[in-house]
């Protein structure tokens, strides 16, 4: 398929190129990266060779996104006036374990680290620890984020104990556990 494809990140284009594509632009490996590509991208003149340009202006962008999501690229494309279309493909769906199971297995032993790889994923253990009372299990818990926006959304005592990734792919947050020691 010669239709460009824009992909957040390495993993991602990969699939994209197993799965026939063949005009596959890898953006920064977050979503604003994926953005701000896509809109510098567009506001190229049609006839230059900026990559995505004439493709942006002239039929729009059709946004492949999953629920629940943040609205950064939604945010970027509106902000630059470019036409889209979104078009939900997957849904996250919680899964929920019953108070006793999460203390008898999750946390039966306080974890030293806890990744995080969504905003999402950060507010909702914010949110089980505090419904079920199990605050005391990660008070002395690392945690290791895959980019700034989820160690933003962890409750204030836990971002000083927060790292955040070098890069926003699971290598980079797996190298920042190993940091740890």
């Amino acid at each position: 398929f010669s239709v460009p494809v824009h992909a957040v990140g390495p993993a991602t284009a990969q699939a994209a190129r197993e799965a026939g594509f063949t005009d596959v632009r890898e953006g920064g490996g977050a979503a604003l990266d994926l953005a701000r590509a896509l809109t510098g991208a567009a506001s190229q003149p049609a006839e230059g060779p900026a990559p995505g340009g004439a493709e942006a202006r002239g039929r729009g962008l059709v946004y492949l996104a999953g629920a629940p999501r943040t609205d950064v690229i939604e945010e970027e494309l509106r902000q630059a006036e470019l036409a889209f279309t979104v078009l939900e493909c997957y849904r996250m769906v919680e899964i929920s374990y019953s108070t006793d199971i999460v203390k008898s297995t999750v946390l039966s032993h306080p974890p030293d680290v806890v990744l995080l790889y969504s905003a999402n994923a950060a507010r909702r253990l914010a949110a089980l620890v505090r419904a079920e009372g199990l605050g005391n299990a990660l008070d002395s818990a690392r945690f290791l984020c895959l980019s700034p926006a989820i160690a933003e959304a962890l409750p204030e005592p836990w971002r000083a104990r927060c790292v955040i990734a070098g890069h926003p792919d699971e290598n980079s947050l797996l190298a920042s556990l190993a940091a740890l020691g």
